[in-house]
């Protein structure tokens, strides 16, 4: 009796693969919108030809319950590049037009659900907030180890109570040398959640990441500015990070190594180099956001955001009309669903 050529091909396949540490959400998306994307095609495929060669009720059933067994297992990358094949293959077949990769002009993708919207584009006009930082210094805080907790003495010299809702903060560090490389680290911070008009209160911030020595203690001097959280017109704004020719595309996201404190998560970009020059990597910085809401910008503290400098093991510039991937590696919060949520990448000069 001839066999199921598809089942055994598929178990074939994942003999060997090895298990994928994707959140449970993560994978019942994969599953909704691969059956999504199906009965959908197969509805379509119904409309425009009377004559159809699509697979039957049962044979249909019989592929969609060996996808959930595998994606339950845990081996969903690979499920999901069977799914795509499978729905291609189809709408190839059918004479549908086939959808290629997103337009090159977007800087911002999706992990798992599938919306895509119109970048937000440099440049931004900042303004600084009503917070004065009096004085930093490094030390112990919740069990971290000596010297690797950034402390603020912040004042509010406004007449009106703040919190965290109105400003955005931005930490970083350099070395002795002068500007930025890739061994420093900057990074976007919250605010004190409330500070009355004219009270100083204490701020503290542990900076995963941050160049430390053996015992974890930063080595570097940390600088902490506050802005308001609203962007503002560059031509009048006090402060202006500047946009590059350089564009961040194709933004792909995907579990980071396991870490013991927090959640890692890495953002693979394209970088395009639009212009006739070539850019130093040192001269960028990239802006990275997560957002529930596709409108929501970085200022928002309802988004889950990061800032990193760029940089590459295989170059140190892009050529000229050229383009050039690269990883970013960011921990955020344990219990943010960041394969449910917007993400986009912008990329503006060191400021």
């Amino acid at each position: 009796m001839e066999r199921n050529t598809d089942e055994e091909k598929l178990k074939s396949l994942f003999a060997d693969a090895a298990d994928v540490p994707f959140p449970e959400t993560l994978k019942a998306k994969i599953l909704e919108q691969a059956k999504a994307q199906l009965e959908s095609t197969m509805k379509r495929d119904h409309s425009e030809r009377k004559s159809t060669h699509r697979p039957s009720e049962a044979r249909s059933q019989r592929w969609w319950q060996r996808t959930r067994t595998l994606i339950s297992s845990g081996i969903a990358v690979a499920v999901v590049l069977v799914v795509a094949g499978a729905i291609w293959s189809h709408t190839s077949k059918t004479g549908v037009e086939k959808v290629g990769p997103a337009s090159s002009s977007m800087a911002s993708s999706t992990a798992s659900n599938g919306l895509m919207q119109a970048p937000l584009r440099p440049p931004f006009g900042l303004i600084p907030s009503a917070l004065r930082v009096n004085r930093l210094w490094t030390g112990a805080s919740n069990g971290w180890p000596s010297g690797s907790v950034v402390f603020a003495s912040v004042t509010n010299t406004s007449a009106e109570t703040l919190t965290r809702h109105d400003v955005f903060g931005v930490l970083s560090f350099s070395g002795a040398n002068s500007g930025l490389t890739h061994d420093d680290f900057m990074s976007f911070v919250n605010g004190p959640r409330v500070i009355a008009p004219g009270a100083t209160v204490t701020w503290s911030f542990h900076p995963v990441g941050a160049p430390a020595n053996a015992s974890g203690a930063l080595i570097q001097s940390p600088h902490l500015v506050f802005y308001q959280a609203r962007l503002t017109a560059s031509a009048t704004a006090p402060v202006v990070w500047r946009g590059t020719d350089v564009r961040a595309t194709n933004v792909f996201v995907h579990p980071g190594e396991a870490v013991a404190v927090g959640q890692a998560v890495t953002v693979d970009v394209m970088l395009q180099n639009d212009s006739s020059s070539s850019v130093p990597l040192s001269h960028l910085v990239a802006l990275i956001w997560f957002s529930n809401e596709p409108g929501t910008s970085f200022v928002s503290d309802k988004t889950e955001r990061f800032m990193d400098n760029i940089y590459s093991p295989v170059a140190t510039s892009i050529a000229p009309h050229q383009s050039l991937e690269v990883s970013f590696h960011v921990i955020g919060g344990k219990s943010s669903d960041y394969f449910s949520m917007v993400p986009h990448v912008v990329v503006i000069q060191t400021p």
